[in-house]
């Protein structure tokens, strides 16, 4: 799931670009190297991609706000305790990894 995210992160504002040169022939590193998503982990996917739109930013970015999630699991009627569990837990591990990752860039290029 990181991984896919990752590479979202990375190539996706890119990714019509991208698959235009694969219709021309050309196959680009990045469409080589774009990791699978397990079909059984969408659900998860999905949910990270509507509730990252939901992070507050300020003079930097912030992890999603837990009742993002909250309303997140009712917008979906999601009901299952451990299911609930299961997405809070692994969205909020994902997201302290890749926001961590996108701060550490930033705080990178400033320094340059």
């Amino acid at each position: 799931l990181i991984e896919c995210l990752r590479w979202e992160q990375k190539w996706a504002p890119q990714l019509e670009f991208l698959l235009e040169l694969k219709e021309q022939g050309a196959i680009p590193d990045a469409l080589k190297q774009m990791p699978q998503r397990n079909p059984e982990f969408d659900w998860l996917f999905e949910a990270y991609a509507m509730l990252t739109r939901s992070r507050q930013i300020g003079m930097s970015e912030y992890y999603i706000p837990m009742s993002e999630y909250a309303a997140y699991l009712d917008i979906i009627m999601l009901d299952d305790p451990e299911q609930r569990i299961l997405l809070v837990s692994v969205l909020t591990e994902v997201d302290a990894v890749l926001l961590s990752e996108r701060l550490a860039a930033q705080a990178q290029k400033t320094s340059q």
